[in-house]
């Protein structure tokens, strides 16, 4: 609460710091306000000295996230949404915005997962809805698609890269791509309701969500230095011995993240500041798609073709810089923008929430 009065008295001075996108209802309070933000950010902000100019332009770029908690401890709904709306609008750059989207191919990566969300979610017929199933069981959902049974290897971006190498001459002008377990895990779900609205107003710069920006300097050098040599796609005891089993990673040909990236995309290691989105969860332009040629969809494909690929990984961190317009000046200066309602990777694990795992689980 000490954080939040601190904010709020900052802000009363200097509010033009802050803005909001658009009015909110209280009953929308929770996916649109409530950003994750640990204890040790809110420590942060309790600790600096708030005589110190950049100290105080930092807190206002926090204080909505703050005050409208991730456990709605500091306020009120009611008080979270009326401060809110009070806030200046957001500047708009028309230029690096697409026109609301019209029409939108949804590929889904499906494994087990209940899909009766895809009818409340892609109701509407600008929907074009591709589910790739590659755990034996067949999707139930009322919406018209397309649906495809795939041997269970590559996890979710193999599903991503087979639907853009097959169709990349008929892509929708909209992209959207969303793990089956899309809306069920707490993280991924406020993901997709990011880019869901996002593609309803116009997506910025060519990518969603524009979740954060590395800057330069140890996040990028730990970026580059990624590389995963297992990984449990569920909680496993210490003690299990299948353990190795469970956890087998298929190493990539590129020892780290950073000779990955820059084998597909050129550049120095440790080029910064770098967009980076998190959980799977995003959606592109057709133009920004086709920007490269179909023959490096292909080549990641080839590399996904194994159980529980390292280069599946690599992807994930890989999407918004393939897709994305360049960094804009803003994103650029103020590394680490957060969009409402998306965490960075490390804040929330949504292993605890899994219902159907495998080595394919989308996790």
């Amino acid at each position: 609460l000490q954080v939040a009065t601190a904010a709020i008295a900052l802000l009363a001075g200097t509010a033009t710091a802050t803005f909001r996108q658009e009015p909110l209802e209280v009953d929308s309070a929770a996916t649109k306000l409530k950003t994750a933000i640990d204890w040790k950010t809110v420590q942060k902000l309790d600790s600096l000295p708030q005589n110190d100019p950049e100290n105080v332009e930092y807190i206002n770029s926090m204080a909505p996230a703050v005050i409208c908690g991730s456990d709605g401890s500091f306020w009120s709904a009611h008080s979270c949404v009326d401060f809110y709306n009070s806030l200046p609008e957001a500047p708009i750059h028309p230029e690096n915005i697409t026109p609301a989207a019209k029409e939108v191919g949804v590929v889904v990566a499906h494994y087990q997962e209940d899909l009766s969300w895809i009818d409340s979610y892609f109701s509407d017929s600008k929907f074009k809805v591709y589910v790739y199933s590659k755990g034996g069981v067949v999707p139930q959902f009322n919406k018209t698609a397309k649906k495809v049974a795939l041997n269970n290897i590559g996890r979710d971006g193999e599903t991503f890269l087979r639907h853009l190498s097959e169709n990349y001459d008929r892509l929708e002008p909209n992209m959207l791509f969303v793990p089956g377990s899309g809306p069920l895990l707490r993280g991924k779900s406020r993901v997709l309701d990011v880019v869901m609205e996002d593609l309803r107003k116009g997506i910025r710069n060519g990518f969603t969500p524009r979740t954060m920006v590395y800057s330069c300097g140890e996040e990028v050098e730990m970026l580059d230095d990624f590389y995963v040599d297992y990984y449990c796609a569920q909680y496993i005891d210490s003690n299990d011995p299948d353990m190795a089993e469970k956890c087998h990673v298929d190493l990539s040909p590129y020892k780290t993240y950073g000779k990955f990236r820059k084998h597909f995309l050129g550049g120095k290691t440790y080029d910064c500041p770098r967009l980076v989105a998190m959980k799977g969860v995003f959606a592109t332009t057709k133009e920004n798609i086709r920007r490269r040629d179909v023959a490096m969809y292909k080549e990641l494909l080839g590399l996904m073709q194994l159980p529980n690929p390292e280069t599946g990984h690599y992807l994930e961190r890989f999407w918004a810089e393939l897709f994305s317009d360049p960094l804009s000046e803003e994103e650029k200066e103020n590394p680490e923008i957060n969009q409402p309602g998306v965490t960075h990777p490390w804040e929330e694990n949504d292993h605890d929430k899994a219902q159907h795992t495998s080595p394919d689980a989308d996790l």
